[in-house]
């Protein structure tokens, strides 16, 4: 039996920029898009530190690979967070200690101290806050928005973050190339803290819903660990239950893994392949910022036409035919038109997915699924980043990528052979947690019960 959700405190008044998503949301998103827009600034920083400091792809692989997996594998370990802990307060949290952190990565680089141990260690560091931010930035939309403004709200959530994305690729460049790497760093920092005062401002009860029903009804009450742990199972055994989302997890964990390499492939290529300045890998990551924007903007009318889980199925073969086109593709603006169209399609397939699970799982669980549902379709990513300067020195950039976007193609169809995906995709949200709980139903039963 699922719980409501806390009631957002917030107007019902249509906002001026005509959403009628209410403050809290805008709030919200207005902390996270320029979050957003400072990971650009650090993301091209650190890239272009690397290569500038060992000119190895190898080693670029070395420092993303371990954060990757420290962010993994922790983000369904801190799920149950999100359903005992305000989400806000975690949010807060997470902003504060990643953007401390990236602070220190500023000065180092500032002082132009490249030490390969310490700079891993820190953005591992970066990557545990980035975990506990992960779950709960998910599951405080519903409790901001009512129900049928979800899908919107999350077209907007995603248009927001590309916007970010956008002016943080060319602002990035800009930085590297003109100020230099502690500047983005110092941006990025700066983005999280402005990210934890705007969450600060929220005044919607962010706390999780049904926490006396979920957890402790059962006589789990006893240690943090106990509860910790009997909290982390029930979310496995709900999201493995509910076959259909289990099954779309392991696909998308796939299509993760082919597309992963591109964190490592992309920087080397502007800057050892082609030997452009940094700018350039800024306009490649805006103009991704910039079609996920053109996704967000489509998904919706998308949906109405061809039904959502084809708007999915649609949004993977576009990715995939974009990636293995892209290091074909001469001149500089080809390549960015590649980029947008890369950005499109992964929003195309996102959104639907996101809103839909969003009203489909019960408020008492939707923290740690969230967390669940993102440690399977990214477990593998880490594997992928570090196979990364193998298949460079193996097969070339144009081998590596085309090969990337083949398999992605031909894996994109086969979320058709999912039980019960389209009748999934197609309810309305209203009626989306019944459908599931009507094919699921030792899923969606109480603890004792189940």
């Amino acid at each position: 039996m699922t719980t409501a959700a806390p009631t957002a405190l917030q107007s019902d008044t249509p906002s001026p920029v005509a959403t009628g998503l209410g403050r809290d949301f805008w709030l919200f998103r207005l902390g996270q898009a320029i979050s957003v827009l400072g990971d650009s600034c650090g993301a091209i920083a650190l890239s272009w530190w690397i290569l500038d400091a060992t000119g190895s792809a190898v080693v670029m692989s070395s420092v993303l690979a371990p954060a990757m997996v420290v962010r993994i594998v922790l983000t369904p370990l801190f799920g149950p967070l999100g359903d005992r802990v305000t989400r806000k307060k975690l949010i807060i949290v997470s902003d504060l200690w990643r953007g401390a952190l990236t602070m220190v990565l500023a000065v180092l680089a500032y002082e132009g101290r490249f030490a390969l141990p310490a700079v891993i260690g820190l953005y591992v560091l970066t990557a545990i806050g980035s975990a506990l931010y992960g779950p709960p930035s998910t599951s405080i939309v519903p409790q901001l928005v009512s129900a049928e403004k979800l899908n919107r709200a999350f077209q907007q959530s995603q248009a927001i973050a590309s916007a970010g994305a956008i002016v943080g690729g060319l602002t990035g460049g800009a930085l590297v190339g003109f100020l230099g790497v502690p500047g983005a760093f110092a941006i990025d920092a700066i983005s999280f803290f402005v990210g934890a005062a705007t969450a600060q401002l929220i005044r919607a009860d962010t706390r999780p819903g049904g926490t006396s029903a979920a957890f402790g009804a059962d006589g789990s009450g006893g240690s943090a660990l106990t509860r910790w742990t009997v909290d982390l199972k029930r979310g496995f055994r709900f999201l493995y239950a509910v076959r259909v989302l289990f099954v779309m997890a392991l696909v998308a964990m796939l299509v993760n893994f082919l597309l992963a390499p591109m964190f490592v492939v992309l920087p080397v290529l502007v800057k050892l392949g082609r030997g452009l300045p940094p700018w350039y890998l800024g306009a490649l990551e805006s103009g991704m910022g910039a079609g996920a924007i053109l996704g967000a903007l489509g998904a919706g009318w998308l949906c109405r036409k061809i039904l959502p889980d084809r708007v999915v199925v649609l949004g993977i073969a576009l990715t995939g035919i974009a990636v293995a086109a892209l290091p074909w593709m001469p001149g500089v603006a080809l390549p960015i038109l590649a980029t947008v169209t890369v950005g499109m399609s992964v929003s195309l397939a996102n959104i639907p997915i996101m809103s839909q699970l969003a009203v489909a799982t019960p408020d008492s669980y939707r923290s740690r699924v969230s967390s669940i549902m993102l440690f399977l379709c990214q477990g593998v990513m880490p594997l992928g980043v570090a196979l990364a300067g193998v298949l460079l020195t193996a097969f070339g950039f144009a081998g590596t990528m085309t090969g990337m976007g083949v398999m992605t193609l031909l894996l994109a169809p086969t979320l058709f052979a999912i039980p019960h995906l389209s009748g999934f995709f197609r309810r309305a949200p209203q009626e989306a947690a019944g459908y599931l709980e009507a094919l699921y139903p030792r899923a969606f039963a109480a603890p004792e019960e189940a």
